[in-house]
């Protein structure tokens, strides 16, 4: 039995310390080029504008777009099961859960992404539904205000044709990439790619001045020192429209000397080293710098890109489980609350965010079966073969051992003799039962080590 608490100890005293003042958030941010709105353009000139910057977002949000979405009940209770079942309905069937999600991972872009709930009645399975008719992208250079007009919990969104809107809460799912305290803004994955960015950004610009007057050159012009005024301006205009590309000669009077001045090319520094660190800085701030691996001025095996990448999988997952656990909170409980009677709600999962190394997930399968740690199931043959992309078995399928032939009814009398001594004075019925069982669970073992080989190794003469 739980002790009682005090007042005092069952209230929170202190704060997150997160300074809003009337629904704007303030103090998180010392550069104040990002902040507010201005940040929002950065960020999208950034994802626009730079190869780096967009193949390390799609690097991150593809594999979490490409992932086995679903909604895990919460028991094994048919109740649960009819609740998970109508809750996957409504985000697969009635919602475009697959433009939600690109909607939802530019909170990766910006720091948070905000989406309106539209509800509304449908019949589901003939019986009239509350459901979720839409989850309504909105803009992040939009939000304006964390708080409605008149104060209360929610957004307020000033549209750019002049418009405003107040949103309230329960409406509202909003999904925060690293929030710290009340910063609902959260930060931006591209926060800390900002200064390489804007280092290459200016290089470049360095970088195509330098090439358009090496390739050119500056037009030196000698004229006599009693050249008249006019001669003077003329040749400075055909200077001027030479570099303009308006004309390609100049005609040179008498005394005169007009010509390219030496640039001296040879002596100015190659940025390209500095352009190849930036531009592997901009990968590395969100672990992705094993897509560098190979490229020009870069090194690698390909043992150190997987090391690398394993990471890079654990962090996508990371962000797929934060959208998941964001919408399970804010809306399925909602859907579920105007439906059910119950208690416990299903939950959204992401599988498969990433590359499964099936090599590995072999051998341990293999090592669990063989040291009897693991007794295969139907469940698991299940689950294997929805990993490894193979159609769903049959029913009544014959399962078959890797050398072609039927897997054995039972065990040999040796192992019937040692499953006798371990049942003991069991019925016979049971024994029976007992035998069949396992009978069935090693036949299901070398099914899967087949597959598991077949899938990796490829078919052998005898399959």
């Amino acid at each position: 039995m739980a002790k009682s608490l005090s007042k005092q100890r069952s209230k929170e005293i202190g704060k997150s310390g997160t300074n809003i003042f009337d629904g704007f958030i303030t103090g998180e941010e010392y550069n104040q080029d990002l902040v507010g709105r201005r940040a929002y353009e950065i960020y999208d000139e950034m994802r626009r504008s730079n190869a780096t910057v967009r193949a390390v977002l799609s690097a991150i949000k593809l594999p979490v777009i490409s992932a086995v979405w679903g909604v895990q009940a919460a028991s094994s209770d048919p109740k649960d099961e009819e609740v998970a079942k109508f809750v996957e309905y409504n985000l697969t069937k009635i919602l475009k859960w697959r433009a939600f999600l690109s909607e939802a991972l530019t909170h990766l872009d910006f720091g948070f992404a905000v989406f309106e709930c539209v509800w509304g009645v449908q019949e589901v399975d003939g019986i009239p539904r509350v459901v979720v008719k839409k989850l309504a992208f909105r803009k992040q250079t939009t939000i304006s205000k964390w708080v409605q007009e008149d104060g209360k919990p929610g957004v307020t969104q000033w549209t750019h044709q002049g418009e405003r809107f107040s949103i309230p809460a329960d409406q509202l799912l909003v999904i925060t990439n690293q929030q710290e305290g009340d910063n609902y803004e959260g930060v931006s994955v591209l926060r800390s790619a900002y200064q390489h960015w804007y280092i290459m950004k200016n290089l470049y610009k360095i970088d195509a001045i330098g090439h358009e007057r090496q390739a050119l050159g500056v037009v030196r012009i000698q004229h006599p020192s009693n050249a008249d005024g006019k001669d003077i301006e003329r040749a400075e205009e055909a200077a001027r429209n030479l570099r303009a590309n308006e004309e390609a000669f100049i005609r040179q009077p008498e005394g005169w000397a007009i010509e390219f001045m030496d640039m001296k090319a040879g002596t100015l520094k190659d940025i390209e080293p500095s352009l190849n660190h930036h531009d592997r800085q901009i990968s590395k701030n969100v672990l992705a710098q094993w897509l560098e691996i190979g490229a020009q001025g870069s090194s690698g095996t390909l043992a150190a890109s997987g090391d690398q990448s394993r990471l890079f999988d654990l962090a996508n997952k990371a962000v797929a489980d934060n959208i998941a656990a964001e919408v399970t909170e804010q809306v399925v409980k909602q859907l579920v609350d105007s439906n059910f009677n119950v208690t416990e709600y299903p939950t959204v999962v992401a599988e498969q965010v990433g590359k499964e190394d099936l090599t590995t997930l072999s051998s341990v399968v293999k090592t669990l079966i063989d040291a009897k740690v693991l007794t295969p199931s139907d469940a698991d043959e299940a689950y294997l073969r929805k990993l490894i992309r193979l159609p769903k078995a049959e029913e009544g399928e014959e399962r078959r051992v890797v050398d072609g032939t039927p897997a054995p009814a039972q065990a040999d009398g040796e192992q019937e003799a040692d499953e006798d001594q371990e049942i003991g004075d069991a019925p016979a019925d049971d024994v029976k039962a007992n035998r069949a069982m396992r009978a069935r669970f090693l036949s299901a073992s070398r099914t899967m080590k087949r597959l598991l080989e077949k899938s990796l190794y490829g078919p052998t003469d005898k399959d």
